[in-house]
């Protein structure tokens, strides 16, 4: 594929993807905290409510890991530019997830999210601008490097993204999200839907994401291959600090 094929081939995928990705706003007190970018990943059609993931980095306090914005609230630009109120529906600080919930009158199509850990391949991390709404997207490929975060769960692409993009989806050039992006200065560090819908489906069944206890914290063999720790996988993994 040609350079200008790929980018003919980038601008359809991302304006077919943009259809579920939103742009959310923290408040507290009335004044503004934080913008992410979210991806609508299931919704209820007689109810016209979605879910939104997006990164837990949106409610999270500011003085205190782990915490919430005290009073928090969430508003949610929507593609055609409507503004409409969130509510929280899970966070995990752990993984730096959460998903909101939000009424709209606009039909918003679900992103398909593969189950699997994508270690490799071209990729667009895509979000959207609180302010006007327009959609950002940013090309790239999965690169075999590790995380400025310290977390072994955590991938990483060559994309360049801004803070606004933390919590977009980061998509294959066949629209299918395999990741949600996190933010880092050279890099943009993502953690892959195989780990997401694990987290998801844990939520969904248990009403809490279940980890290792007595102390033992585990990690993907895939991901652990992809940077090469396979002869270490006896090592225990660290905990994610975002």
């Amino acid at each position: 594929m040609t350079a200008g094929s790929r980018s003919c081939k980038a601008r359809k995928v991302a304006v077919l993807a943009s259809r579920s990705v939103v742009a959310l706003s923290s408040f507290s007190n009335e004044k503004r905290i934080r913008v992410c970018s979210g991806f609508v990943i299931s919704s209820n059609a007689c109810t016209d409510t979605y879910k939104i993931l997006t990164s837990a980095t949106l409610i999270r306090s500011l003085n205190t890991n782990n915490i919430l914005i005290p009073d928090v609230k969430i508003k949610v630009c929507l593609p055609n530019g409507d503004i409409s109120d969130g509510i929280i529906s899970m966070v995990d600080f752990h993984y730096n997830i959460a998903v909101v919930k939000v009424k709209s009158d606009q039909k918003l199509p679900e992103a398909v999210m593969i189950s699997e850990v994508i270690k490799r391949g071209a990729v667009l991390a895509i979000g959207r601008f609180y302010d006007h709404g327009r959609v950002m997207c940013a090309q790239g490929k999965i690169i075999k490097q590790a995380s400025t975060f310290d977390c072994l769960e955590l991938l990483v692409s060559s994309c360049q993204t801004t803070m606004a993009g933390v919590g977009g989806p980061l998509v294959n050039y066949s629209g299918d999200v395999v990741g949600i992006n996190f933010y880092g200065e050279n890099h943009t560090p993502f953690l892959s839907t195989g780990v997401i819908v694990r987290c998801l489906e844990h939520w969904r069944k248990y009403g809490k994401i279940i980890r290792p206890w007595l102390g033992i914290m585990y990690t993907s063999l895939l991901i652990c291959c992809h940077f090469e720790f396979w002869r270490d996988v006896h090592i225990l993994a660290r905990v994610c600090i975002f």
